[in-house]
């Protein structure tokens, strides 16, 4: 199976959050590692904001290899749909950073930069 759409994923208004990032960095231990995300949210969720913002019907379904397959055939690189497949068992597994330690978030940095998470 591919991509549970549990797991939270970062997501970037590059205009707006940029410069909250960099401050963030600026005002952070050295050693850290930011990740630069302006919200999280798991895909059931974007599904429906997504949903909601086009006003249409749709929903998350989480999809096979055979799935993915097919849908990229002749669409892209045969060796998209493997790379991305590794890449959601990775997140299901550790979570889009993995679990290091040393990564921190802008709202981790300063109250002030909490403002960016909507």
């Amino acid at each position: 199976m591919i991509a549970s759409g549990e797991r939270p994923l970062p997501f970037v208004d590059v205009n707006k959050d940029t410069g909250y990032f960099v401050r963030a960095l600026v005002q952070s231990a050295p050693g850290k590692t930011l990740l630069g995300a302006g919200s999280t949210m798991d895909l059931r969720d974007y599904t429906k904001l997504w949903e909601k913002s086009q006003g249409v019907h749709c929903r998350y379904q989480q999809g096979t290899m055979a799935d993915l397959e097919a849908a990229t055939s002749g669409k892209l690189p045969p060796s998209f749909a493997p790379a991305f497949s590794d890449t959601t068992a990775y997140v299901d597994e550790f979570g889009y950073d993995g679990g290091d330690p040393n990564i921190i978030r802008p709202d981790e940095v300063s109250q002030a930069l909490s403002r960016i998470y909507y």
